[in-house]
């Protein structure tokens, strides 16, 4: 599986890595974190434009920042990732 990583502060050359993260994260993982990364940023849309109307979703709030955290820090495996931050 080919890879392309830039999410952590680890990243190889400052660049990316491309066959195995220098933080030890395995291609699969690294295209779970991107379809999180891109769950995030419609699910902040959506919240962005509720706060603008008086109404954000606090729960939906923190389940951005949990998801933000996870990727970019390697803190978190992600092997439920997708139903974890969006139950």
């Amino acid at each position: 599986m080919e890879m392309f990583c830039f999410q952590c502060q680890e990243a190889a050359t400052g660049v990316g890595c491309t066959i195995k993260g220098v933080c030890g994260k395995e291609p699969q993982t690294a295209g779970l974190m991107d379809v999180l990364l891109y769950a995030v940023r419609g699910k902040a849309i959506v919240n962005r434009a509720l706060r603008e109307k008086g109404a954000p979703d606090r729960h939906a709030s923190r389940r951005i920042i949990d998801a933000l955290f996870s990727t970019i820090t390697n803190t978190q495996p992600l092997r439920n990732a997708s139903t974890r931050h969006w139950r």
